[in-house]
């Protein structure tokens, strides 16, 4: 039980799911510091969920369009927009969960490198008022934004990565190559059939 106090305790600390805690949670979690690690690797397996989820619905969402707009000829197209729509989403959602703690921080921090005449003691003051400088809110927005290209670039590379779909790109570039090799011409009908039997075989 009192793991479990403890582990709630954290997770009330520095997300901002609605856990009944009173006031001992900052004592606990003053005390039990050593555990963030924990919480980040339980903030990061939720996020993990989302975005696999979320992932997968965007997929066959724009996949269903695709097929019904475009008779499936924007297969690359439409993966791009699924894959940078999610990707912004299980930003968002990080961001809602963790309750822009460390987006708050950078703000401080800009803050403070935006303030460039004060003295370090004034730019700690300034750095924790409740003022948002444009310095401060650039490098918010600067960092939210190449975590979004992070996010985006690693889930299509992942998509880009998949062997089987790379190995049937290669498969058909090889038959099309021997059919525009081939000396034996083809009829319009034979040239017919084998485009559409591309089509059945490489979907």
């Amino acid at each position: 039980m009192k793991a479990l106090r403890v582990i709630r305790g954290l997770m009330a600390f520095l997300t901002a799911i609605p856990l009944r805690m009173d006031e001992s949670f900052l004592e606990i979690s003053a005390r039990f510091m050593f555990l963030f690690p924990v919480i980040g690797v339980i903030i990061g397996f939720l996020a993990g969920i989302y975005s696999f989820f979320t992932n997968n619905v965007l997929s066959l969402l724009f996949a269903s369009l695709n097929a019904t707009l475009f008779s499936g000829s924007q297969k690359l197209f439409f993966e791009f927009i699924a894959q940078g729509l999610a990707s912004a989403m299980t930003l968002a959602f990080l961001l809602v969960l963790i309750g822009l703690q460390h987006t708050d921080g950078l703000v401080d921090v800009g803050n403070a490198l935006g303030i460039r005449k004060a003295s370090l003691k004034e730019k700690v003051e300034i750095a924790h008022v409740w003022t948002v400088t444009r310095t401060g809110a650039f490098l918010a927005l600067l960092v939210s934004f190449f975590t979004l290209l992070f996010i985006f670039f690693t889930k299509t590379m992942l998509t880009i990565m998949n062997k089987t779909y790379i190995k049937s790109c290669f498969d058909l570039e090889d038959e099309c190559g021997k059919a525009a090799y081939d000396p034996k011409k083809k009829t319009m009908k034979e040239l017919n059939d084998f485009i559409k039997g591309l089509h059945e075989k490489y979907p």
